[in-house]
């Protein structure tokens, strides 16, 4: 009974996974892979810890957490990572706004207009990014508020406070008072990965890698 036991726990139909997620992540193909998983190993405990990217670093680092989602680059050289895919950015805006009728909207287009942003700290790399695209295209964003999560910003969005980018995992769930549409030329996306530390993930994580990957594939 012993040796069975053990060896269900070595190929990870046993145990305990810590994971942990992003808002934007959990917008992706995070939640049917949960799903996937908890059917697939029912006796498994499953720990679910949404936070920012740079705290999962850190709580992937310190061993409270075993697997996480998260947006590269990272800053932690202790933690291994494997690339997802990426998630592509939309704009949002309140449903009468002025641009709302165009099936596309040229950056160029969005001069003066009230813009919402999430902190640089929370993702410098994005951050730097959007910033270049204004700018390439000649126009010097008016950024109104900082905001962070995503699902925030879209609430401010909706309540007319300013306009914003948002994944187009989060637009297919849709706002009532709030429009997505894509942008010219195209933002950057948002890049996703698994990270973990030590190397070499938990047998449990591993697993739950497989169910990503088989999703991502299928995708």
């Amino acid at each position: 009974m012993a040796k069975s036991a053990a060896q269900r726990a070595m190929r990870g139909e046993t145990g305990r996974l810590r994971l942990g997620f992003t808002v934007i992540a959990f917008y992706g193909v995070l939640p049917e892979a949960v799903r996937v998983y908890r059917n697939r190993f029912p006796d498994v405990i499953v720990e679910l810890t949404e936070i920012n990217s740079p705290s999962l670093e850190h709580a992937l680092a310190s061993g409270e957490l075993d697997l996480g989602i998260l947006h590269p680059p990272l800053e932690t050289p202790s933690l291994t990572h494997r690339a997802l895919p990426p998630q592509k950015l939309v704009l949002a805006l309140p449903v009468d706004h002025p641009l709302a009728s165009s099936s596309v909207i040229h950056i160029a287009d969005l001069q003066g207009q009230p813009f919402l942003l999430a902190p640089r700290r929370i993702g410098p790399n994005i951050y730097d990014k959007v910033i270049t695209l204004f700018r390439n295209e000649g126009v010097s964003p008016t950024i109104v508020q900082e905001v962070t999560p995503m699902t925030t910003l879209v609430g401010l969005v909706s309540a007319g406070v300013g306009l914003g980018f948002v994944t187009e995992g989060l637009a297919a769930v849709g706002r009532p008072g709030v429009v997505f549409r894509p942008v010219s030329p195209q933002p950057p996306e948002i890049p996703v990965a698994a990270a973990w530390a030590d190397g070499q993930p938990s047998v449990t994580a591993m697993r739950f890698l497989e169910v990503v990957r088989e999703l991502s594939a299928g995708g």
